[in-house]
């Protein structure tokens, strides 16, 4: 019974293929549509109209589909928004490329712990930089913006989240954005569906280690990867979320309640969006208690479909365009669990004595910023600064002359008290709420 709630919650968060409208040509398709493939990963692109009659610029959406085609009949199965929506009229006279991207499988673009699965770095490092080298791209995160569908709208947020700086812009139709949905309840299923199902889409199949670890041991792993548990560092973008109830909205939407739905599964139409909407819930609830503005609901009607995903497309729309070519925050927040990371030219480096845990960064500046967490921190600021130029660097308990090297960054230490020895988030033996466990300085910087 178990095998078969997990069949078919993966079938309802990863192979959704929504109901079947009628195929829409692009306008102009030997014109504004162009295929390739970036470090092993297939795309097709939408150009503006006017692409190949100017020299002009234009800024990006990467919008990810729903289980990236994997029961199309399309001879470009990762084209399914051009296949089952209105994308190619509706941004006929748009000036923005869109990318629509593919793995071999599902739309989870995650890394995992063991560096099996590479779908993040691969989207990150590897499409990106193809795509801004390809076409005449507006190369930056301010002209940059990301959005998905279902498992889509989960790697949407994610990249957001976790690579501050690159996107401008970030949407989640229908998606579930909370990897650790269910963990604590309903036996894990949801969440080891969802491990489940990323999984199968780098390796094909689902023998060897999962995705981060266990739970409990390793929960902090799944929260490093997690974008409820990121949210502060979705800061500063221009963010949406939002999902139906599984209530038709109208006689069309009861109309493909009784559409046969090819592959595998049978898609349950009622079941799936209410099950995605409480992870759209968790990220909005993370979003509020951070004060970070987005749009966002659990619509009163609408159902797990292409033409639901269609309306909220167009919903975004006006939001994303808003956005493109914002100035960058002057400061930023970032966490993250990993030993050693960079973040918008920043760098930070943990004490090799200390567990793995989050270090929050909040309000960084080229004027300091406040670190929480443990061990002694090494940072290295970008090259914000004169080259040689002497600066103090206090941090409240201790003040200290630092020179600029050649490319102005300076490098320094940050003694957050003693490293601590226990994994941050393991059930049972959880100190961390205790007054004073994590400790907080301030560092101002000039």
């Amino acid at each position: 019974m178990r095998n078969t709630v997990v069949a078919l919650i993966i079938g309802v968060l990863a192979l959704a293929t929504g109901t079947t409208l009628p195929p829409r040509a692009a306008a102009d398709p030997a014109e504004r549509m162009d295929t390739g493939v970036a470090t092993g990963l297939p795309y097709t692109v939408l150009l503006p109209t006017d692409y190949w009659k100017s020299d002009r610029r234009y800024p990006v959406l990467y919008l990810i589909q729903a289980g990236n085609g994997i029961t199309s009949r399309a001879a470009d199965p990762h084209a399914e928004w051009l296949e089952r929506t209105d994308l190619a009229a509706f941004t006929e006279k748009q000036d923005v490329i869109v990318v629509l991207p593919t793995q071999a499988a599902l739309s989870f673009y995650i890394d995992a712990r063991d560096g099996s699965c590479r779908g993040e770095s691969q989207f990150m490092d590897g499409l990106i930089p193809h795509i801004d080298a390809t076409y005449r791209t507006l190369p930056d995160g301010r002209n940059r913006a990301v959005a998905g569908v279902a498992p889509g709208g989960l790697s949407a947020m994610l990249l957001a989240a976790r690579h501050p700086g690159m996107f401008t812009a970030a949407a989640s139709f229908s998606g579930e954005p909370d990897v650790l949905l269910g963990a604590d309840r309903a036996g894990g299923v949801i969440y080891t569906a969802i491990e489940r199902a990323a999984v199968l889409s780098c390796r094909g199949d689902l023998r060897g280690p999962g995705l981060f670890g266990p739970l409990p041991a390793d929960e902090i792993w799944w929260r490093n990867s997690n974008p409820p548990d990121l949210a502060g560092n979705l800061r500063g973008l221009a963010l949406y979320a939002k999902t139906g109830n599984g209530v038709p909205c109208d006689q069309e939407d009861l109309a493909n309640l009784s559409v046969p739905q090819e592959g595998p599964f049978t898609q349950p139409f009622q079941l799936t969006e209410p099950v995605v909407a409480q992870g759209t819930r968790g990220l909005l609830r993370a979003l509020d208690q951070a004060g970070i503005p987005y749009r966002g609901d659990v619509d009163g009607c609408g159902m797990h479909t292409w033409r639901y995903w269609q309306r909220q497309l167009h919903e975004f729309w006006p939001q994303l365009l808003a956005a493109f070519g914002t100035p960058e925050p002057e400061t930023f927040d970032y966490r993250r669990a990993d030993a050693e990371f960079s973040v918008r030219g920043w760098t930070f480096t943990a004490d090799p004595d200390r567990a793995a845990e989050f270090l929050d960064i909040r309000s960084a500046s080229r004027t300091g910023l406040t670190l929480t967490g443990s061990g002694l921190q090494s940072v290295i600021t970008p090259g914000n600064y004169r080259p040689g130029a002497a600066l103090r660097v206090d941090d409240g308990a201790s003040v200290r002359e630092v020179v600029a090297d050649a490319r102005g960054r300076l490098t320094f230490t940050v003694d957050l008290g003693p490293a601590h020895r226990l994994q941050q988030f393991v059930w049972g033996s959880d100190p961390q709420n205790a007054p004073n466990y994590f400790v907080t300085k301030t560092i101002r910087i000039g």
